[in-house]
């Protein structure tokens, strides 16, 4: 996963089927991108554009967060690694008996002493809402078996591409964070005993 939101301003309204370069971004949510050809400030947190209300018809802000992390099926951990791209109704928000939104989700588990590199986590769609957002819970601890093939795929040159935001400009160069991983094994105990703590509905 990214080590935080990323954000991404557009000074122009959404046309359906034109593609637009997002005006003003940054990978970290603290500061514009270097490449940035024209910041909207100095930092994201004095930005006009990053104070709720500031969006279209005073509902939001207009500059959006957005969450990146890579991800592989649990039945298939040496597949493909995929992208999901989380905007910030799915990053963040209160917990929903059981369930949480991804970065209090991932709280919750380094609150337990967990990395979520060593949990299968269920993604599902929050089915009140009325535009998509998704919750995430614990389902089970990884398989020991599968452990050193997780620690390579989040370590591959597709999980740095996925963490990353790219911007459509020409020839830019952007960091790539490196995936949060644990390497102490010994904590797949503790994650067993905590997975016993939970009911996992369906």
């Amino acid at each position: 996963m990214a080590h935080t939101a990323a954000r991404t301003f557009y000074a122009e309204a959404y046309v359906e089927g034109k593609n637009v370069s997002p005006t003003c971004w940054s990978n970290d949510s603290k500061v514009p991108d270097s490449e940035v050809p024209s910041p909207q400030a100095k930092s994201c947190d004095t930005c006009e554009f990053s104070i709720r209300g500031s969006g279209l018809s005073g509902a939001g802000s207009a500059c959006r967060l957005s969450w990146r992390i890579a991800v592989v099926l649990s039945n298939d951990p040496s597949g493909d690694v995929m992208q999901v791209i989380l905007p910030a109704t799915s990053a963040f928000g209160k917990e929903d008996l059981g369930k949480w939104r991804f970065r209090p989700y991932i709280q919750m588990l380094a609150n337990n002493s967990v990395s979520a590199g060593n949990v299968v986590t269920k993604m599902e769609f929050d089915s009140k809402a009325s535009i998509p957002k998704l919750y995430f819970s614990p389902a089970a601890a990884v398989d020991t078996n599968h452990i050193e093939t997780l620690k390579k795929q989040a370590k591959s040159v597709e999980a740095e591409a996925a963490i990353k935001m790219t911007v459509v400009q020409s020839d830019i160069k952007k960091p790539i964070f490196e995936p949060i991983l644990t390497n102490d094994e010994s904590l797949t105990e503790d994650i067993d005993k905590l997975m016993n703590k939970w009911t996992i509905k369906d």
